[in-house]
């Protein structure tokens, strides 16, 4: 089994070795400092002895007098006490004459110094460590040439280093476990909004979806504010699918289940009956041929508004002409349920809606069946149309019957998509006018009866 760290490590683990890898730079970029500021130094005091040895007199003992006057007036001329740097005086080819500072390891240095008279500084390496210097000629008066060398111990990256080591290390073990805190400390409070958010998910019981509640943001920053809005709109999506599943299924069940139980104990009656008049046997078929066209019905709409069903869209909205739409099932309607209802004068200024075609018809069938099949024949049912605003037009279906009990009323106009209270055939309206984009209204009229108002758009522009 792979084993994993936690974010919180791994976020301080890195800004702990980046705050160790800053440290290290902040270092090498002042070692780096010192030594160039180190040689600056070097030259300066070089150049400082250079100007000292002139005004001991130096140059002008050597141009004005011979050789053999001059080597033996050096010690006297160039005090020790009066010099700060190494002063050595050779004869061409490297022959020492004077050295105010015996240095064995400078004088074991094997270096070409004919090459860097009257040049720049060079660097003398010595066994222990460097001198950086620089050589003169001077002639005396009777022109012998001699070489004036002033040099200076030089700081290398390695002594620098050895001098500053104890201090870097001490400071260093101060500043990671610092930073190694503070890191630690940042990262925790970076990462308690996404915490918090995991442990808001963590407690969401997939298999509990009626209790899920959404994240809260009050406390998340900006930056997590739109992860945690559309995570609970999905979430908030998932949970309604769930429940419109749930139930939709148990509608479904509860009403196919009763005109199958109708279709099975037909059967069963006319099996224990020996014999079956020809009379009977019509009786049970239409009886079973009317139970079988209400399971199709449910069967059929409910399929029609299943999201990607045959990799097509629920609602494909066109221009419908309602007079032709009406004559495609309100005769059959009749014919089946043998009623009728009155269709009235349509305004004179709009006779189409804007909606998908076959869900209009699925809805207003439904409206009018519901009618049908819960009041007795001698219920009148008509359908009226309204133009009171200009983007949309109201078909209203109407009868006189008894109504709609006010609790079945209050579900039926409430938010939710699906209720428990209402039948199969009101909750697959409300689902039907859901994805048309249509208002669906009931009301139950003074006089008696029930009104439910559907308002249709009438262009493409005023589908919601």
């Amino acid at each position: 089994m792979i084993k994993t760290r936690s974010l919180v490590h791994r976020i301080t683990t890195a800004m702990w070795l980046l705050s160790a890898l800053s440290c290290c730079l902040t270092v090498l970029l002042t070692t780096g400092l010192i030594l160039k500021n180190s040689d600056e130094q070097e030259k300066t005091r070089i150049s400082a002895e250079r100007a000292n040895l002139e005004a001991l007199g130096l140059i002008d003992l050597i141009s004005l007098n011979n050789f053999k006057e001059i080597v033996p007036r050096l010690p006297q001329q160039l005090q020790r006490d009066r010099l700060s740097e190494i002063i050595r005086i050779y004869k061409p080819g490297g022959e020492l004459l004077y050295t105010n500072v015996k240095i064995p390891d400078l004088e074991r240095a094997k270096i070409n110094r004919a090459k860097h008279v009257n040049k720049d500084f060079y660097v003398i390496p010595g066994e222990t460590r460097e001198y950086l210097a620089k050589i003169k000629s001077s002639k005396t008066l009777d022109g012998t040439l001699l070489w004036v060398e002033i040099a200076t111990p030089r700081e290398t990256l390695g002594t620098i280093l050895g001098q500053v080591s104890i201090p870097f290390l001490a400071l260093f073990s101060i500043l990671l476990i610092i930073s190694f805190g503070i890191a630690r400390k940042v990262t925790r409070i970076s990462l308690a909004p996404l915490q918090e958010i995991g442990r808001q998910m963590d407690k969401l019981d997939v298999g509990a979806f009626k209790s899920w509640q959404s994240l809260s943001d009050a406390t998340q920053p900006n930056e997590f504010r739109p992860i945690v809005s559309k995570f609970n709109e999905l979430l908030s999506r998932i949970q309604t699918s769930f429940f419109n599943l749930y139930n939709l299924s148990q509608f479904i069940s509860h009403e196919i289940r009763t005109p199958l139980t109708i279709i099975r104990g037909e059967i069963e009656t006319s099996l224990l009956q020996s014999k079956t008049s020809p009379v009977d046997l019509e009786q049970t078929l239409k009886s079973t041929l009317e139970e079988v066209t209400k399971i199709d019905e449910i069967v059929h709409t409910v399929l029609r508004l299943s999201v990607g069903r045959n990799q097509t869209r629920t609602f494909i909205p066109s221009s419908i002409y309602l007079p032709t739409l009406l004559k495609e099932f309100i005769p059959q309607l009749e014919t089946h349920f043998g009623r009728k209802i009155e269709i009235q004068s349509f305004p004179s200024d709009s006779t189409t809606v804007f909606a998908d075609r076959e869900l209009l018809i699925l809805l207003l069938s439904n409206l009018i069946r519901n009618i049908f099949r819960h009041t007795n024949t001698s219920v009148k049912a008509s359908i009226s149309f309204e133009r009171n605003d200009k983007d949309f037009l109201t078909i209203k279906i109407s009868d006189n019957g008894r109504g709609l009990p006010e609790k079945i009323l209050e579900a039926a106009n409430d938010d939710k998509v699906e209720n428990e209270v209402l039948g199969i055939g009101l909750n697959l309206c409300k689902q039907i006018a859901r994805v048309s984009r249509i208002g669906l209204h009931f009301e139950n009229l003074p006089s008696g009866g029930l009104s439910v108002t559907v308002r249709c758009p009438i262009t493409v522009s005023t589908v919601q």
